[in-house]
């Protein structure tokens, strides 16, 4: 089983449950001889678990991940000598030494093949084969879980020099590597990890090795991380240290496989493949201990059989791949649609914006034309305009004068309707201006989430991944709806505003014409009557009421214009809001474009890669039963 393993992943939730010694066993020079390295590494390790550290601490920074070969399903099995040859190994590379290593320093070992939760499986997405694999060690008399592939370092990404420059010179705003290397990073959590956090992103095959007292169905694993986490609150207790665990690291690993074969299948159903390695194992181990025509033949059924569990596992590659690259398809669609949903709400509401500021502007215009207008003097009737004087009493006269009193009384109801309509504008005004306040922290509420989503996807998650499937909803709503909502809100407040600013514009116009006609008849009466006793005084107070409701009526265009401007001033903050949520969403689109690639170019190398090795196993389940037919042939 060791060839199953083809690619290093970088495990993100490790925690190390023993302390660990990060200098022991480190600086040793290398050995092709594992036998004599170990005697180096561990010449200072008094205890068994710093005879296990310092194998651990040499390996992880000594050994590099070897990528290309990771990829190749034909590569040869990797023993001690040809990873300390190489200076490189595989996932099995490294396991297989670290094994090698701590048996020669008289540790109990073994390793554990298991699902490990690749970058672009979903939750619920199901795991068909091996992908991954480590080491147990006993540890004065208690298993423990040690991951020198991770503990190593990563791979890499990184962009050649000429296609940096080419990148520089365009600006680009965002951009991803397009070479891979790997490159040591030492960690030290990664020996005697705590299992429960362990399985948060990695189980094995057989359940046993997950080191917990109830072990975890891999429905639960394939569900998700905070699924993982729900059943770990509720069966945390450890188990590691039970004799069966003994007795399967004394096994070589065809005897394991036919020891655990069975219950890996009832753990994993798809795993059919475990199947016809355990009809493998068994058929070689029953022809060589006796070959007789018998067991000759009864090998021949087995292998025949199991030849066609690893066809059986290969049939379901096309369709578990297949949906595998319709979900990546459907994942970029609907980012792209919830993009498109996000960009189109933010270009209407930056085109509003637009519209409003140009509205607020024209209004402004409007209003000081009308002021200028408005401060122009009156064209009164003088004395020395007047040819023929008439009487006080005279009927036209003394309708004129009866009219000021009723025209007063008009002028009153008409002030009060003002002051009211006043009233109210201000009132709505300061609703307005609170509006605006959480109009304001919910675009920011918005942002900051915004910004929480494309930080992820610029690490290449997804909506469907457990960091983002609980926060694209939650921006849904308050991007899509609720800020839509509240803006659609703030421009009818606006509206409705403005329509009592120009209600109250209409009312001033009314009393300030009505005025201005008092004026200009009081002066006519005077010019007529030739300054008739007692209407001097009544003249001078209609005047200094008319400049009074002038100055009243400036102010109310001072209010208006400055409800405009703040309203101008308002909008462009909403619209350097929408360059910067813009800015985010281009982002994001880089992000995804680059995410849908690379998994979609990932599903492809591992279904390659897959499909490979199981042409592999079904050429060792051929050359086996070749063996056999060969000896049949000579004993007939």
């Amino acid at each position: 089983m060791k060839k199953w393993i083809p690619t290093l992943c970088l495990l993100a939730s490790i925690h190390a449950n023993g302390q660990t010694d990060t200098l022991i066993g480190r600086n040793v020079s290398s050995s092709k001889d594992y036998r004599k390295l170990t005697a180096n590494v561990c010449a200072e390790a008094q205890t068994e678990q710093q005879k296990a550290n310092a194998i651990f601490n040499w390996i992880t920074t000594h050994i590099a991940y070897d990528i290309e070969l990771a990829k190749n399903p034909n590569r040869k099995t990797e023993t001690p000598k040809s990873v300390l040859s190489s200076g490189k190994a595989t996932n099995n590379g490294y396991v297989a030494l670290y094994v090698a290593m701590a048996k020669e320093a008289g540790l109990h070992a073994t390793e554990v093949d298991g699902y490990i939760r690749k970058q672009y499986y979903d939750n619920g997405d199901p795991h068909e084969t091996v992908s991954y694999g480590w080491v147990v060690v006993e540890i004065n008399g208690k298993w423990y879980i040690v991951d020198p592939t991770a503990g190593s370092g990563h791979i890499a990404g990184y962009t050649p020099w000429l296609t940096n420059i080419f990148r520089k010179l365009s600006k680009e705003k965002l951009h991803y590597d397009t070479k891979e290397r790997f490159e040591f990073a030492y960690s030290p959590q990664c020996f005697m990890v705590d299992p429960l956090a362990y399985r948060r992103n990695v189980v094995p095959i057989y359940p046993m090795w997950q080191l917990t007292k109830v072990p975890m169905p891999l429905a639960v694993f394939e569900a998700g991380v905070t699924s993982v986490d729900s059943f770990n609150k509720l069966h945390y207790e450890i188990a590691n240290n039970n004799s069966r665990m003994l007795m399967l690291s004394n096994m070589d690993h065809g005897e394991t496989m036919m020891e655990t074969a069975d219950e890996v299948y009832a753990y994993n159903k798809r795993f059919v493949e475990v199947k016809g390695s355990k009809l493998l194992f068994t058929a070689i181990r029953m022809f060589d201990t006796n070959p007789t025509e018998a067991t000759a033949t009864e090998a021949k059924e087995m292998l025949k059989q199991a030849t066609g569990y690893v066809k059986e596992q290969k049939q379901h590659f096309p369709e578990h791949y297949a949906a595998l690259q319709k979900n990546n398809e459907n994942k970029h669609r609907e980012t792209e649609e919830y993009v498109r949903l996000i960009e189109t709400s933010n270009k209407l509401l930056k085109a509003k914006c637009d519209r409003y500021q140009r509205s607020c502007n024209k209004k402004n215009k409007a209003i000081d034309d009308k002021y200028k207008k408005l401060k122009e003097p009156l064209e009164i009737t003088k004395r020395s305009d007047v040819s023929v004087l008439k009487k006080p009493d005279a009927p036209d006269m003394r309708k004129l004068a009866d009219s000021f009193a009723q025209r007063s009384m008009r002028m009153n109801g008409m002030q009060k309707d003002i002051e009211r309509l006043a009233d109210s504008i201000m009132i709505a005004t300061q609703k307005f201006s609170n509006a605006y306040d959480d109009l304001a922290q919910h675009a920011v509420a918005c942002f900051d989430k915004l910004q929480d989503e494309t930080i992820q996807r610029i690490r290449l998650n997804d909506q469907k991944d457990d960091e983002l499937i609980s926060l694209v909803p939650v921006i849904k709503a308050m991007r899509l709806a609720q800020l839509d909502t509240m803006s659609c809100m703030f421009f009818d407040d606006f509206d409705a505003i403005n329509k009592k600013y120009d209600e109250l514009e209409k009312r001033y116009d009314a009393l300030t014409d009505m005025q201005a006609l008092m004026v200009k008849d009081v002066a006519g009466f005077k010019a007529f009557t030739n300054n008739a006793p007692g209407l001097s005084g009544e003249y001078e107070g209609i005047v200094a009421r008319y400049n009074q409701q002038k100055a009243n009526y400036v102010n109310a265009f001072s209010l208006h214009m400055q409800f405009n401007s703040k309203m101008h001033a308002m909008l462009e903050k909403i619209k350097e809001y929408a360059d910067e949520e813009k800015g985010l969403t281009e982002k994001i689109t880089i992000a995804e474009n680059a995410r849908h690639n690379k998994e979609d170019k990932k599903i492809k190398e591992d279904r390659s890669f897959d499909e490979g090795l199981n042409k592999v196993h079904q050429e060792d389940v051929r050359k086996v039963n070749d063996k056999i037919d060969e000896y049949l042939s000579k004993n007939r």
